[in-house]
C-alpha cells in the first residue's frame, strides 16, 4: 500500500500563489496545510507499524494490539483521504491558473 509520499510535496508550502488562482480562500489554505498533515499521518503510521511489528504483541497484549490495529486502519484511511484532497485541490489550482 502506498504511503503517499509519492504524490504530495514534502513540507513545502503547497502551491505558489499563481497556482492558487481558481481556489477559494479556504481551499488555498487547505492546500497549504495538507502536506504537513500528510507527513504527520505518515509518521504516525510508521510508528504504529513499528509497534505492531513485535512478533509476540498479539499474544502478550491483545488489547493493545487491537487498539493499535484500529488506529493504524483509521490513519491509513485519513491519509488516503488527505492525499485525494491534496490531489484534487492541486489539479483545481493548476486548472485555474
Amino acid at each position: 500500500e502506498a504511503k503517499g509520499g509519492d504524490r504530495a510535496p514534502k513540507g513545502g508550502n503547497g502551491s505558489g500563489k499563481a497556482a492558487r488562482d481558481g481556489l477559494t480562500f479556504t481551499e488555498a489554505h487547505r492546500l497549504e496545510a495538507l502536506p504537513a498533515e500528510i507527513e504527520r499521518l505518515e509518521a504516525e503510521i510508521r510508528k504504529l507499524e513499528e509497534f505492531l511489528s513485535a512478533p509476540d504483541l498479539f499474544t502478550r497484549e491483545p488489547v493493545k494490539f487491537r487498539k493499535a490495529t484500529e488506529a493504524l486502519a483509521e490513519r491509513q484511511l485519513r491519509l488516503a483521504e488527505a492525499e485525494d484532497e491534496w490531489l484534487r485541490l492541486e489539479e483545481k489550482a493548476s486548472a485555474g491558473g
